[in-house]
């Protein structure tokens, strides 16, 4: 077995900012972690931050990935790198 996950190719599929997603999966599974990723490609692109919007059905969940984005645009801003 190679390590990597079954579901790749979705992964990367998903971070496409041309194409619409809709994320189900079971907890713990990278759903966070994944729409993070995604928002910050869409941002990318974007002409204007306000153009990128996400949804998620818990308040929990906003507010972890809120805290994601924003240390990510820091440690960015900060020339660190993602993480560290």
């Amino acid at each position: 077995m190679s390590g990597r996950a079954p579901d790749l190719h979705i992964r990367d599929e998903v971070l496409d900012p041309r194409r619409s997603f809709i994320l189900e999966a079971p907890a713990g599974s990278g759903k966070t972690a994944l729409l993070t990723a995604r928002f910050l490609a869409l941002l990318a692109e974007a002409p204007h931050p306000r153009q990128v919007m996400a949804v998620t059905f818990t308040r929990k969940a906003a507010a972890e990935m809120a805290d994601r984005i924003a240390g990510l645009l820091r440690a960015a801003a900060e020339g660190r790198p993602a993480g560290g």
